[in-house]
Parts: structure tokens; C-alpha cells; sequence
């Protein structure tokens, strides 16, 4: 009798401590969901972000096209200093459309990479630092 007592008193302690660790347990998965919710705000961020400056080049490929225009104007015109501020305005709005393209390949980068922090798979939306721009 007594051991049976002594096996009630202890299968209560094992209770009282899987209930500790089961609350343990629960308020970890709530921490986990709180980073998985920033998480999944950082991946939308990004992605909003990603597509903003996709648009931005698709302005800046037509401010360029543009620029070329009116500079081919100026060499069949023979306007020397028309055709030096054009080229330099070529020059400073290529290296702007550089920069988004740098820029977006960083954001593909960080979309990656919470995209496998979230569903851990390595997804790949392609990274266009080594391709032609």
C-alpha cells in the first residue's frame, strides 16, 4: 500500500512538471508565432519594395530612351554643347538605373532568404548580380 502511495505522489509530480513544460512549450510557440508574423511582415515589405523599384527602372529605361532621342537631335544638328549635357545627363541617369538594378538584386536576395526562414525551402527568385543588365 504504501509503495502504491508513494507511485500516486509521484506520478502527480510528473503531471505538475509536464504541465510546466507544456505551458513552457506553449508561451515558445507563441514567440515563435510573434517572429514568424514580423517575419512574414519583412517578407511583404520587401517584396512591395522589390516591385516598386522594378517599376522605377522600367521610368528610368524610358527617361534614357528619351535622353537618347534628343541627343541623336543634337549630333544632326551639330549642337556640341546640347550633345555634353546630354551625355551627361546619359551618364548620371544610367548610373541611377545601376543602383535600382543593385538595389533590387539585394531585395531578391533578403526575399530568399525570409522565404527559407518561413517555409524552409530555398526558394529562388534569380539573382541578376552576374547576369547582363
Amino acid at each position: 500500500m504504501a509503495g502504491h502511495v508513494a507511485l500516486k505522489i509521484l506520478s502527480s509530480s510528473a503531471r505538475t512538471v509536464l504541465s510546466c513544460a507544456g505551458s513552457l512549450q506553449s508561451a515558445v510557440m507563441a514567440v515563435s508565432g510573434f517572429e514568424r508574423s514580423l517575419t512574414e511582415e519583412k517578407l511583404h515589405d520587401a517584396e512591395q519594395r522589390l516591385q516598386k523599384s522594378l517599376q522605377q527602372i522600367v521610368v528610368i529605361d524610358g527617361q534614357i530612351r528619351e535622353l537618347e532621342i534628343l541627343y541623336k537631335r543634337a549630333q544632326k544638328s551639330k549642337k556640341n554643347a546640347s550633345r555634353y549635357n546630354l551625355r551627361l545627363k546619359l551618364s548620371v541617369v544610367s548610373g541611377i538605373k545601376m543602383m535600382y538594378h543593385h538595389y533590387s538584386s539585394s531585395k531578391r536576395e533578403e526575399i530568399n532568404r525570409l522565404r527559407t526562414q518561413l517555409f524552409g525551402d530555398d526558394y529562388q527568385l534569380g539573382n541578376n548580380r552576374n547576369e547582363q543588365m
